[in-house]
């Protein structure tokens, strides 16, 4: 069994070849998106809270959807009006409920990507702090933890 030469020089012409077709090939970076200018919520059309709740009980007996919407929905509703979209880059991913750790205030919801370099970025991620989905919906809720329920 012989190995690949490790030197390009000794590379056959096929090799080169294919070495530079492999260096010509976008990486994995390459395909991550650059961050956008304004967050992807500003441009989502704003709805009312109760109507967005409403319809994120859509199919529910009438008993189910006034349990559920007992606390005014309000965490339901920006469910609905992100619709499985990151507030920041807009993707379709898993979600996180991102919240403001000073006021433990709910601010909306971000890929897991975006939610861990929020913290340590300026640019979109600031204009995001500014005026998150929560302000943008006028939804004021407190974050509960899922580990402790603080």
């Amino acid at each position: 069994m012989s190995s690949a030469p490790s030197c390009f020089n000794h590379l056959t012409l096929d090799e080169r070849e294919r070495h530079a077709a492999e260096r010509a090939a976008p990486s994995p970076f390459d395909l991550i998106p650059a961050d956008p200018a304004e967050p992807a919520c500003w441009s989502w059309p704003v709805a009312v809270v109760a109507d967005l709740a409403e319809a994120a009980c859509a199919g529910l007996s009438d008993q189910a959807r006034a349990m559920v919407l007992s606390d005014g929905g309000a965490l339901l509703a920006m469910d609905e009006w992100h619709q499985g979209r990151c507030a920041i880059c807009g993707r379709r991913a898993v979600l996180v409920l991102d919240h403001d750790h000073a006021t433990n205030l709910v601010r909306g919801h971000l890929c897991k990507s975006c939610n861990v370099r929020e913290a340590h970025t300026g640019g979109v991620f600031e204009l995001y702090r500014q005026r998150p989905p929560a302000a943008i919906l006028g939804v004021r809720e407190q974050y509960l933890s899922p580990l402790d329920g603080l």
